[in-house]
């Protein structure tokens, strides 16, 4: 999960990184590109539905192994749940975003980057209440 995966990179990549964002109090996912080591996607917001959620700010990025993050859209989804990098593309990447907690929003799906980041467009999804979280055999990790 996020928090094992916060804490493997904090001892890999050590105390004396940049902080992700200003004000990011919550993670949740983080993904690693399996062709370049260098690249780290941070996905912000806490995905698990409670009382007390941390909201997020969108997607971050790092290039150089984590001592740098940039800011890469979608803040206005508030939860990433899930982070997949394409194996041999480090630039291709999905994400499955909860939207706002709370009730249905135009914010909650996935979304797809082919540069990096630098821009996201939904992908289609079957009419499933959180697609790419729930009901998804595809998007498990294990």
């Amino acid at each position: 999960d996020a928090g094992r995966v916060v804490v493997l990179l904090h001892t890999y990549l050590g105390e004396d990184r940049e902080a992700i964002g200003d004000s990011i109090s919550s993670i949740g996912d983080i993904a690693l590109a399996p062709s370049d080591p260098n690249t780290i996607y941070v996905g912000t917001g806490e995905p698990n539905n409670r009382q007390s959620s941390t909201f997020g700010g969108g997607m971050f990025k790092s290039t150089d192994g984590g001592k740098s993050f940039q800011e890469i859209g979608l803040k206005d989804t508030q939860t990433i749940a899930r982070i997949v990098v394409h194996p041999k593309d480090p630039n291709t990447v999905y994400v499955a975003a909860l939207g706002h907690l709370f009730g249905p929003n135009k914010e909650r799906g996935l979304y797809k980057s082919t540069d990096g980041g630098a821009s996201w467009r939904g992908v289609p999804t079957p009419r499933v209440r959180r697609p790419g979280i729930d009901r998804n055999p595809a998007w498990s990790r294990r």
